[in-house]
């Protein structure tokens, strides 16, 4: 049995942790184990590794040089032994390049071959971090969860019916983490939640325990099961306990600490030994976005729109981007703002079509979901005004939208003209995140008081150039 607790906070000052983690490994003395290490084949990835002949190669929790970090928590269930082993999907998402919630797309289609478990993805790549969780368990076998930020915590329990001794230890962890998550706090922090992770209070009493006991047809009174109710486990009688515990630490900058404690086999049950290893190195937090909002407005988005052609392509784009950048995710604003325009069927399609990285928000629409005309220019309907552009970013019909933006995308610096940066100031900055993906695009004003897509991350071209644009087919 496995515990986890860790703490994600993407606001930490400079004196604070992103990341907070603390885990332990329950597993039989016997088995062979690697202990933590970066690894030969995957050099920028390090935890422990599982040698059991099978199953070489994997691992209940670590963390890539990238920002990428898992940990696997077997749910106390019936074990088929021709299962493939799970600790591979741990190893499979560090050495991968998928964002976590594709990776999990993935692992649902094979959750059959596998036995239950509960899997932990944190990204910190992204600015905002990105958590995501499965388990084939749950009742939900089709279905990940995205977590919010802050406490979280996970044992070898059945979906939703924590143990007693992960309640009680994330309430300790929280405390911790509140009195010394600091910098400055480290060696304090790390006594602490060592003596978190070798607490030997049991639990005796917990119902879910037992509960999962009584279906695998184990006493539910007896010295085991009191042992493995406690944090700590230590179990002589059948050589079983905690063999590892791991401390994750990782700061703003991306500085990140690894520390494992690791009991020491054979063991010597009367005065068992243990050995602690000791890292540090600096994450490549260097992912250029992860949030793009898809526009269609302005003068390509009217009535004379080939509409197939723009279906097809924009139907593309989601998988294009993620091809740029595996831990982008793709948002479509859910209509276009023009009045003469005929896309917005075709937008509404695709919007119940697309699934899991694809994001519907409500630009320039009013609480009723009525066009804001008041925000486009005394000429038209069709083109925003620079004042509507200030409105807009700060009105409530864009706030979900700007929101996510500047929280999710690292700013960066307008490539239009100076005068244009005074006049028009923030929009700028969102357009230009979409200038990762294609650098060369061109901004396009209309008329001269407006750009007409200064809102826009992305302004599509539905004529066959787009084609070449994105690289899709020929044009």
């Amino acid at each position: 049995m496995c515990i986890l607790f860790f703490y994600v906070d993407d606001e930490a000052d400079n004196n604070g942790y992103r990341l907070i983690l603390a885990s332990n490994r329950d597993e039989l003395w016997t088995r062979p184990t690697k202990s933590a290490s970066f690894w030969g084949t995957s050099p920028d990835c390090i935890g422990g590794l599982d040698e059991e002949p099978g199953r070489e190669g994997g691992t209940w929790l670590g963390i890539s040089k990238e920002g990428k970090v898992a940990a696997l928590l077997n749910i106390l269930d019936i074990l088929h032994p021709d299962k493939i082993g799970r600790g591979f999907l741990v190893r499979n998402f560090l050495t991968s390049k998928l964002s976590s919630s594709c990776y999990l797309r993935d692992v649902m289609k094979h959750r059959e071959q596998y036995n239950l478990f509960h899997l932990v993805l944190i990204d910190l790549r992204p600015r905002m971090s990105i958590i995501d969780y499965y388990s084939n368990g749950d009742g939900h076998h089709n279905k990940s969860h995205h977590l919010p930020k802050g406490f979280h915590s996970f044992s070898n329990a059945e979906y939703g019916k924590c143990w007693q001794k992960e309640v009680a230890g994330k309430q300790k962890f929280i405390q911790i983490v509140k009195e010394h998550g600091k910098k400055t706090n480290k060696e304090i922090l790390k006594t602490n939640l060592i003596q978190l992770l070798t607490d030997s209070l049991q639990h005796k009493d917990d119902p879910f325990l037992k509960s999962q006991y009584h279906k695998l047809g184990r006493p539910t009174e007896g010295e085991v099961l009191e042992q493995r109710s406690a944090i700590f486990v230590w179990s002589p009688s059948i050589q079983y306990g905690t063999r590892t515990n791991t401390i994750i630490l990782v700061d703003k900058a991306g500085h990140c600490e690894y520390m494992e404690r690791t009991l020491m086999t054979p063991v010597d049950v009367k005065k068992p030994g243990w050995s602690t290893f000791s890292t540090s190195f600096q994450l490549q937090l260097d992912c250029d976005f992860t949030k793009v909002v898809l526009y269609i407005g302005g003068n390509n988005a009217c009535k004379e729109t080939d509409l197939e052609l723009f279906e097809e392509l924009y139907d593309q784009l989601p998988t294009h981007i993620h091809k740029q950048n595996q831990c982008c995710h793709v948002a479509l604003c859910e209509m276009a703002p023009r009045g003469d325009c005929d896309v917005n069927e075709v937008i509404q399609r695709l919007l119940s079509e697309w699934k899991c990285d694809v994001y519907k928000y409500r630009s320039f629409l009013d609480e009723e979901g009525q066009v804001m005309q008041h925000i486009f220019g005394k000429r038209d309907n069709i083109h925003l005004s620079a004042k509507g552009v200030t409105k807009n970013i700060n009105g409530h019909s864009c706030s979900l939208v700007l929101q996510h933006i500047t929280n999710f995308i690292q700013p960066c610096k307008p490539n239009v003209g100076q005068n244009s940066i005074r006049q028009y100031g923030q929009p700028y900055q969102l357009w230009n995140v979409i200038t990762v993906v294609r650098p060369n695009i061109q901004h396009s004003n209309a008329g001269t008081d407006s750009p007409y897509n200064a809102i826009s991350v992305v302004a599509l071209d539905t004529k066959p150039k787009l084609k070449r644009f994105f690289g899709i087919g020929k044009g």
